[in-house]
């Protein structure tokens, strides 16, 4: 905790109906005790703050929300049945628990599911007090109490505004970053939810002191990739990092959105886990499987065979077995698991359970993945040599693993995919693997063999994405001509259809083409980089990247190597979790510091760059190896 004022010793309350009978525990802002209400027979707990705490507003803001918390009717949040005062300092009536804290709980070592299942608890009763305008503000493994038969209890709302005002109140290890400078949101909660989620999984907090969820973007982004998997799936993983981005807006809608984007638990734990993921199995499905599973064959194996299909244990063995190849399939394991997970959450759900345009959506939404992860996998199996060498060619391919599960973006983004177009979203897929590995005429092919599919198909999602591809293979061929008109088309529709990132890409691959055609006036790319600039706004963090790193590229065709550094620096302020994107973004540095004469500190960069491929890759991959041969100076220093 941040320092606090000297508490004041509260007396235990005298209060009417009431008979204390001993104290529970106590804390930095006043005494919990036991007690005995006469009228109902029944034990509560009553928090007795201490006078020393308050600081005017804070009292009346805790009163706030301690009376719109007694409103909060939910199995997951401890009750509170009065609000009042005795001796100059409010006092809480609450719901008594007779049970230990999550903290103290997990030194018990609980098992994976019952860890799950209480920690999903909790966010439904942080989403439940959210509901009705409650922020909790200093949420952790100790607000949470666990009741009987490992019923989670949140407890401890709003209590941390009473601690000592000189600094921003709460616990560092769980603060959001804008906390620090004493913004209060849902965010904040939804960021210590995160950490705290994270904590419990993998054994470990993430945010040791909080330096880095209050200094450095960079660092927070390393410190939430560098967590053991522990407990968690991949894909819970990526959503509770998700919580805990740097930038607000980055994060979930709303928790109950986070909570909805968690993967159901492990199969073998389907059934005892159903009750607790009601948002996305319902009730209805667990009594089905609680009476039926040993009877009938599970619906959901469908999805599964359909993943080992392409992407078999044999496939992936090779692709691991080769120098590097176990970063490739760690991302690819990413995206498949992330996938499969949110496919068989829905695949016995029905529109009684669900709203219909939302399973619709998101039934869409999956159908796109998988056609893009198709393409991308297509390649893999067939030029794995090549994959393996240009890892990016395939990861930034690779979908997201949770826009299917953002059912707000969903709604208001582009029309639902038509699944009878998923073989011509595979062929531009893998286009663009293609594209990155420097075949642009087997790119080619691929993109005008879907030619005729895409013109038929009048969905303009799809031929804004097919004239984008186009236009980019145009343009590493030379044939500018070509690439512009189609990358104008799509950008105009990407616009239309609220497809920024697309749109934003388009406008800087038009920016690169201007800055290349000598007939265009002078300020034709810096038009079309303000166009990118405005599809990048709030967007994700490699959009924002590309575009500063095309405006670097931009530069340095002027000759202007000192813009184009800035916008290199500028690049890699951007949070980043791709070694292989930072590794990239270095070499590019340290191409324009040498051209600078400033060559001490492109060796310097050129050294990180080779570093970042050994430890990613491996000592002897190519692009290791050929980071080291830039470095003009070979070293003898073994390996890491």
């Amino acid at each position: 905790m941040l320092p606090s004022a000297p508490v004041s010793e509260p007396t235990p309350p005298k209060i009417d109906g009431y008979e204390i009978l001993g104290e529970i525990g106590r804390g930095g802002v006043g005494v919990v005790y036991r007690a005995r209400e006469a009228a109902l027979e029944r034990t509560v707990a009553v928090k007795a703050m201490a006078p020393a705490q308050l600081h005017g507003e804070s009292a009346a803001l805790l009163r706030r929300d301690a009376e719109r918390l007694a409103a909060v009717r939910h199995v997951n949040v401890v009750r509170v049945f009065e609000v009042g005062e005795h001796g100059g300092a409010p006092y809480l009536v609450m719901e008594y628990v007779p049970g230990p804290s999550a903290k103290a709980w997990l030194a018990e070592e609980p098992s994976p599911t019952d860890v799950y299942a209480l920690l999903m608890q909790a966010g439904r009763g942080l989403a439940a007090a959210h509901e009705r305008g409650v922020l909790h503000l200093d949420f952790k493994l100790a607000s949470i109490l666990v009741g009987p038969g490992q019923q989670a209890k949140v407890t401890d709302f709003g209590v941390a505004r009473l601690a000592d005002s000189v600094a921003v109140p709460g616990t560092p290890a769980y603060m959001a970053p804008e906390r620090f400078s004493g913004v209060e949101s849902e965010k904040v909660d939804q960021f210590a939810f995160g950490a705290t989620m994270l904590e419990a999984l993998c054994g470990r907090p993430v945010f040791a002191d909080g330096v880095a969820s209050q200094r450095d973007e960079g660092e927070l982004a390393r410190a939430l990739q560098r967590l053991p998997k522990g407990r968690a799936s991949q894909q819970t993983l990526y959503v509770l990092r998700r919580a805990c981005a740097f930038d607000p807006a980055h994060r979930w809608n709303s928790m109950s959105d986070l909570l909805d984007a968690l993967p159901p638990p492990p199969r073998r734990d389907r059934v005892l886990m159903v009750g607790m993921l009601g948002a996305v199995i319902v009730a209805g499905v667990a009594a089905w499987a609680a009476s039926k599973w040993y009877l009938q064959p599970d619906p959901c194996d469908a999805v599964r065979a359909e993943l080992t299909s392409s992407w078999s244990d044999e496939t992936r063995s090779d692709v691991a077995a080769r120098s590097g190849g176990r970063f490739l399939v760690e991302h690819i394991d990413t995206a498949a698991e992330a996938w499969a997970y949110q496919r068989e959450s829905i695949c016995q759900v029905t529109g009684d359970d669900h709203p219909v345009d939302a399973l619709d959506l998101r039934v869409a939404c999956l159908d796109h993945s998988w056609a893009t992860l198709s393409g991308a996998l297509e390649v893999v199996r067939e030029r794995p040599d090549a994959a393996v060498a240009h890892p990016t060619a395939v990861t930034a391919t690779l979908p997201d693993p949770l826009a299917c599960a953002d059912l707000e973006a969903l709604r208001s983004g582009a029309p639902p995919f038509p699944s009878g177009l998923a073989s011509t979203q595979t062929a531009i897929a893998r286009a663009r693997v293609l594209e990155g590995l420097g075949d642009l005429q087997a790119a080619m092919a691929a993109l005008d063999a879907a030619a005729p599919d895409v013109r038929a198909s009048e969905y303009g999602p799809l031929q804004a994405s097919w004239e984008h591809r186009r236009g980019s293979v145009a343009i590493g061929l030379s044939d500018l001509d070509t690439a512009e008109p189609l990358l104008k088309s799509a950008f105009e529709r990407a616009r239309a259809l609220k497809m920024p990132a697309l749109a934003s890409y388009a406008a800087q691959d038009l920016a690169t083409l201007a800055s290349r055609l000598g007939t265009r006036p002078a300020d034709d790319a810096e038009r079309w980089l303000q166009q990118a600039a405005a599809m990048a706004e709030g967007a994700s963090p490699p959009v924002r990247r590309r575009l500063r790193t095309t405006q670097a590229q931009i530069a340095k065709s002027r000759g202007d190597l000192a813009g184009a550094l800035v916008a290199y620096e500028q690049a890699a302020e951007v949070s980043s979790t791709d070694p292989l994107a930072d590794a990239e973004l270095l070499e590019h540095t340290a191409v324009v510091l040498r051209q600078l004469g400033r060559v001490v500190e492109a060796n310097d960069a050129m050294r990180r760059v080779w570093d970042l491929y050994r430890t990613a890759l491996s000592n002897d991959h190519p692009l290791a190896n050929a980071s080291e041969e830039r470095l003009g100076t070979p070293r003898t220093q073994s390996p890491r």
